[in-house]
């Protein structure tokens, strides 16, 4: 892959769902046991639960096989240059994706199925690579999201890299800036991070990005937001939502030592608790009175040259400028984007998902009879059965019929099941958004 030649980058993957890993790790295994954290890994730890502490989440903890794998990673970068994906033969190589590289180090396939990762090289300090993330979009969540439970980070040279993995329950309302926070930036540069986010609004720059994600799902298409001065004067604003964050970007650059409040009602969706209700967040913030890298409330300034670098261009973000299709369906559960391999897809007008990836992020297990040619799907006390080419199903013994057949898909030898039913026969919620070919899956 082709990387700028820059003085710093950054690159982060999303979650990686979905297929099973076909490459051929040669890093032995390990043991929690066998494992012990370097300073750097203590002292990243410390620096990203201050800032969580600051934002009124939870900690983190380290833990042994995500940590092994990026130490793995980060060495594999040193050897072979900046990017997630790594290549079998060459120097260092422990796995294609980083779900591979977690599973070379022994780690559980439930560990390595929901993890993200992101990694950058050039800056000269552990701060100063995880602010240059705070400062952008997509690079932020891992960090500042409330699902964020176990991370494992090293630092080799100046390469670092951070794998996490993501809780699937929570009541906390994650915002960043967070409230009361000072010393805040008053300028995102939106060629710092690719996909740009700004790009689509037509800009290069604007305010300090802000993000809010509720503990709920909620419409992916508007939200009723307001940024306001000191003085009152609401604050023109751009948003989007990304795997369940909503990110505010005011039109012009924000001004310094000014205090922002910004004010959110939302409607949270599937929860018959608030069924017809509106709750509400506000909270402010203040920026800087000169230039200010953000992160944990220290007041530290980096050296210029590691201010508003541009990351690599292969740096990806689910669900940002990907263009989903009949081919190519895009799958949120509980918010969260997944990618799946092969992808879900649209046939003869009904929704198809591949049988390995969603199932398991719904906590429920599944088993293939290659001689009847059968699917059990299992979650809690509910067994749903379903076989290849027939319309007929079982749901804990009781026959139903399909209004389509599950198939195997002869290009990818990947079975696909009907994605509503199987869904909403384990009890998840099902919506579909048939202009942006995405579902969306809500289960407690």
């Amino acid at each position: 892959m082709k990387l700028k030649k820059l003085g710093a980058t950054i690159l982060a993957v999303s979650l990686a769902l979905g297929g099973v890993a076909v490459a051929s790790p040669i890093q032995k295994t390990y043991a929690a046991s066998d494992f012990s954290y370097s300073q750097e890994a203590k002292d990243a730890l410390e620096y990203i639960n201050k800032i969580r502490a600051d934002a009124g989440l939870g900690s983190v903890t380290l833990n042994p096989f995500l940590t092994k794998a990026a130490e793995n990673h980060a060495a594999y970068i040193l050897a072979n240059g900046l990017t997630h994906d790594e290549i079998a033969g060459k120097k260092g190589f422990t796995g294609e994706r980083p779900k591979d590289r977690v599973l070379a180090v022994g780690g559980s396939t439930s560990l390595a199925q929901g993890v993200g990762e992101v990694a950058s090289a050039g800056f000269s300090s552990l701060e100063s690579a995880i602010d240059s993330m705070l400062n952008t979009s997509y690079h932020r969540e891992p960090y500042v999201s409330q699902y964020t439970s176990e991370i494992g980070v090293a630092l080799n040279e100046n390469r670092f890299v951070l794998l996490a993995t993501f809780a699937t329950t929570t009541s906390v309302i994650s915002t960043y800036p967070y409230d009361g926070q000072n010393n805040v930036p008053t300028t995102f540069i939106g060629n710092t991070e690719l996909p740009n986010p700004l790009s689509q609004f037509g800009i290069s720059k604007s305010g300090y990005v802000i993000s809010f994600y509720p503990p709920h799902v909620l419409d992916t298409k508007k939200i009723d937001a307001t940024i306001k001065d000191s003085k009152g004067n609401n604050v023109p604003f751009f948003s989007e939502w990304d795997n369940g964050f909503w990110f505010f970007y005011t039109k012009e650059p924000m001004k310094n030592s000014e205090t922002y409040t910004v004010s959110v009602n939302y409607k949270p969706l599937y929860e018959p608790e608030y069924e017809g209700k509106t709750l509400n967040k506000t909270w402010s913030f203040t920026t800087a009175a000169g230039f200010s890298n953000s992160g944990s409330n220290s007041g530290t300034t980096p050296s210029p040259n590691e201010t508003n670098i541009p990351p690599s261009d292969t740096t990806s973000a689910i669900g940002v400028g990907e263009k989903y299709s009949k081919t190519n369906v895009g799958v949120r559960i509980n918010s969260k984007s997944v990618e799946l391999s092969p992808k879900a897809k649209v046939v003869n007008g009904s929704t198809f998902i591949p049988l390995r990836g969603v199932f398991e992020k719904l906590n429920s297990t599944v088993a293939w009879n290659q001689k009847a040619q059968q699917i059990t799907i299992t979650r809690g006390s509910v067994t749903v059965k379903l076989t290849v080419n027939s319309k007929t199903a079982y749901i804990n013994g009781q026959k139903k019929t399909l209004s389509v057949a599950p198939f195997v898909d002869k290009a990818t030898n990947s079975t696909y099941v009907p994605l509503r039913f199987a869904s909403e026969a384990i009890g998840a919620q099902v919506s579909w958004d048939q202009s942006e070919y995405m579902a969306d899956i809500v289960a407690n």
